[in-house]
């Protein structure tokens, strides 16, 4: 699999794009529109950044691209249905229930109008154990005591996937663990085996962990995870380089999330070409406008499942060679 190594870059890109003049002495005779992340500062308001800069440096598309905080991937889905804004970043499982009216928008219509561009990954199923446990696949898990990092409830719902698919049975540490010490803590005193979190690779703070404690990263074997992504398309595949940190050794298996460029059916074609045209056709005037790598025909198959393809896409990426 490709690496995406560059998306760690994107927030500071967005951080440079704010700093771009977009008044309409610039703009004269731009048509604008909005590309919409998530919370200031964050990893979808820096993917939706990046995209405004590479829009913005190449005035050729005749558009000027505005980045928009609205907070969560509900917003996002909701605007969207609006017609407030163009385009947005949603979590890819949000994306896939909101398509078919199902789980949190099950009392809502399935919605039909959405249409995917394209998705990378977000955030990773991360498994660490204590060097006395002796896990370096996921099964050997199994009767382990794990622990969860509760600030993002994703660490559970994901590692119950893959406990389901792996059909064994690990020990739900929280009940004996101390709520007021923080789960790094806990693990480097061993009072779990393994702690499992929610990252996007690499992480400075994860590498720092893994340095402090000896913890091992541990892989999700292939037949679990083909399980866990039969049952859950809004989910993906992903593989953590063995350069990712200084001690890891050999590559990771697991998977996770993905952050995906969203439309509306109505959205003309010449914008979303405009759009595509800029992240993977523009040369970059300067070093603050990321290149964006073409996706392979596993990443647009799999952005196709969540939501059905805006046409001007379906027909860029044929155009490119990149679909059949």
């Amino acid at each position: 699999m490709r690496s995406f190594a560059f998306l760690n870059a994107l927030v500071l890109a967005f951080i440079l794009t704010l700093m771009l003049p977009t008044s309409s002495q610039e703009a004269d005779g731009l048509k604008p529109f909005i590309v919409a992340g998530g919370t200031p500062f964050g990893y979808y308001f820096g993917l939706a950044g990046a995209v405004c800069a590479a829009v913005n440096d190449n005035k050729e598309t005749g558009y000027e691209c505005l980045n928009l905080a609205n907070g969560n991937s509900a917003n996002n889905l909701w605007d969207l249905d609006e017609g407030e804004i163009e385009f947005a970043f949603v979590q890819s499982d949000w994306l896939y229930r909101a398509a078919r009216g199902k789980g949190r928008f099950r009392s809502m219509r399935q919605n039909d109008e959405l249409r995917s561009l394209v998705s990378v990954p977000a955030e990773m199923l991360t498994i660490l154990a204590h060097p006395n446990a002796g896990a370096r696949v996921f099964t050997q898990l199994s009767g382990r005591r794990v622990g969860y990092d509760r600030t993002n409830n994703y660490s559970y719902l994901l590692m119950q996937d893959a406990v389901d698919a792996a059909r064994i049975e690990v020990l739900d540490a929280t009940p004996q663990i101390d709520a007021n010490l923080e789960i790094a803590t806990q693990i480097c005193d061993g009072r779990v085996d393994a702690m499992v979190a929610v990252e996007r690779h690499p992480s400075g703070s994860l590498g720092a962990l893994l340095g402090r404690c000896g913890l091992a990263l541990v892989s999700v074997e292939q037949r679990i995870i083909k399980r866990v992504l039969r049952d859950r398309p809004d989910l993906m595949a992903y593989q953590i380089k063995a350069d990712a940190y200084p001690t890891l050794e050999t590559q990771i298996q697991t998977f996770g999330l993905m952050a995906v460029l969203v439309t509306r059916s109505n959205i003309k074609d010449e914008t979303v070409k405009a759009l595509l045209v800029a992240m993977f056709e523009g040369e970059p005037k300067s070093n603050s406008v990321p290149r964006f790598p073409a996706p392979a025909l596993e990443d647009i198959d799999r952005t196709e499942n969540l939501a059905p393809l805006h046409p001007a896409a379906e027909s860029f990426y044929r155009q490119k060679g990149w679909m059949h």
